[in-house]
Parts: structure tokens; C-alpha cells; sequence
């Protein structure tokens, strides 16, 4: 698969998140992520697998094949474990074109001290 072809389904990845998730909760980046991440982790594990990966593009109706999903699934598991993590999610659902690494690192972090409250830590 094409690194534009997976670019191209990042980035409808992340517009059908938008609609989704969150234009639902505007004020609110985390809640969405959060959101997003309890609607198809379907297994309770806080991360995704492949499977639920590709139930989730499915889902989102954003038309790819399953070869271009799985490259995709690749690209944000970027410590290879087989799972896209919470940190990994961040990176995806809020790194835009152009923004630098740092500002994706800033949203996740906020991600974790939000859900570490939640967990009462």
C-alpha cells in the first residue's frame, strides 16, 4: 500500500472522528477520544487491536479496503505491541497536518492526567 493511499485514509480517519466524536463534545477532546476508544474497544483492554481496528473503519463507513486498514493499524502502532495504546490514539486522533510532534505529545499527555484522575491517581 502507498504512503498516500494510508495518508488519505488518516486523514478521513480523523474528519469522521470529527463528526462523530467530536463535534459531540467540542469543549471537550479527551471526552471524545475517550468516547471513541469505550465504543470500540470491545475487549476492556484500553487499547485496540487489529480486529477492533478494522471494526472501527468499518463502522465509520470511510470506504478503504482492509490491506490500506491494516497499514494504517501499522503506522499508529508505533511500538509494535499489536495494539494501538491511549498514547498511540492521541497521536491519531489529534496530530493534524503540519503540527509538530510535540503539540500531538501535549494533547496525550492532557489525555493521561485526565485519566489518571478518572482512575483516582
Amino acid at each position: 500500500v502507498s504512503p498516500s493511499a494510508i495518508d488519505r485514509c488518516e486523514q478521513l480517519l480523523r474528519q469522521t472522528f470529527e463528526r462523530r466524536f467530536a463535534q459531540r463534545s467540542r469543549h471537550n477532546p479527551v471526552g471524545a477520544a475517550m468516547d471513541f476508544l469505550k465504543k470500540y474497544d470491545v475487549n476492556r483492554s484500553g487499547k485496540l487491536d487489529q480486529k477492533e481496528f478494522i471494526r472501527c473503519c468499518y463502522d465509520l463507513e470511510f470506504g478503504t479496503d482492509e490491506k490500506t486498514m491494516m497499514s494504517l493499524f501499522s503506522r499508529y502502532d508505533v511500538d509494535r505491541s499489536g495494539y494501538v495504546t491511549i498514547d498511540e490514539l492521541g497521536r491519531m486522533l489529534f496530530k493534524q497536518d503540519g503540527d509538530t510532534e510535540s503539540k500531538a505529545k501535549s494533547s496525550i499527555a492532557t489525555m493521561r492526567e485526565v485519566l489518571s484522575l478518572r482512575a483516582g491517581g
